[in-house]
């Protein structure tokens, strides 16, 4: 992290169906975000680095007294969430009660 960077408005973004870095099926899953994320244009997240299961994680972000945590997945081809679901290999992390977090 930059402590010299700022943002004003923070982007968001998870890959869809036309850029997914699992696509070409090349050895280093590389999508256009990541681009953008390593120059910290956007917040890139909802990518698995897991072929056998799938685990999705919370950005969690807080102002005041209002606690948000944003799930996003990434697009993954219907017959593969399909097969993780029924094999029980999807799973939402929550986030800890640690660190003043519910």
């Amino acid at each position: 992290e930059d402590p010299f960077y700022s943002v004003g408005l923070p982007i968001f973004s998870i890959h869809g169906n036309h850029d997914d870095p699992t696509r070409d099926g090349g050895s280093e899953a590389l999508a256009a975000l990541d681009l953008l994320a390593v120059t910290n244009l956007i917040n890139y997240f909802g990518k698995q680095d897991k072929v056998d299961e799938i685990c999705v994680k919370p950005i969690l972000m807080s102002k005041g007294g209002t606690k948000l945590a944003l799930y996003g997945l990434g697009n993954i081809r219907d017959e593969r969430l399909n097969r993780m679901w029924t094999k029980k290999k999807v799973t939402f992390m929550r986030p800890s009660v640690k660190d003043g977090r519910e």
